[in-house]
């Protein structure tokens, strides 16, 4: 079965549930807050990807960690990716949850960059000009390129625009050299 497969099965698994429990918002919390630890300790992503680790450990080792700041239902969910052997999935399940629940809620992740660092009296009013022609909420990053010379790149759910001088200076240059 194909790798990738497997994560939405299992995030679809686990957004259904926490939509027929109204807990959507909760369970995504939890899954960022677990992917944020396994980022911050590789000792931890080690130990579960680890064949040599009983799933018995594995799965106390999680519920000590995780017990009193996650939801059952997520707590739960990490016993079964456990006791499936699937703990090599969980960073690309919650990432698949993380597009359900965005999907479900209307929500675009944005990468806003530009030149130089933009003024954050701007950046609500940018952020306004995005929602409406995107007619979405969104999470905006905001990242500086000192490359781009001027203008700006945009980055909407992987799809790029972009308004750069320095992107309007290389098409240019395209059509002199032709």
């Amino acid at each position: 079965m194909n790798h990738s497969l497997i994560a939405v099965r299992y995030a679809q698994a686990l957004f259904k549930i926490a939509r027929e429990k109204g807990l959507e918002n909760q369970i995504h919390d939890n899954m960022n807050l677990i992917n944020k630890t396994l980022n911050e300790s590789s000792d931890l992503k080690l130990f579960l990807l680890s064949p040599i680790q009983k799933n018995s450990e594995k799965k106390r080792v999680l519920t000590t960690l995780f017990q009193q700041f996650i939801h059952e239902i997520s707590l739960k969910f990490l016993d079964l990716i456990v006791t499936k052997k699937r703990e090599n999935f969980l960073q690309q399940i919650i990432i698949d949850y993380d597009t359900l629940y965005k999907q479900s809620r209307n929500i675009k992740s944005v990468i806003f960059i530009t030149a130089v660092k933009l003024n954050e009296n701007i950046v609500p009013e940018i952020k306004a000009i995005i929602e409406k022609a995107f007619e979405s909420t969104i999470e905006l990053t905001l990242k500086v390129d000192e490359q781009l010379l001027g203008g700006f790149v945009i980055t909407v759910d992987g799809k790029l625009l972009d308004a750069s001088i320095a992107h309007k200076l290389l098409n240019l240059k395209k059509k002199l050299l032709n």
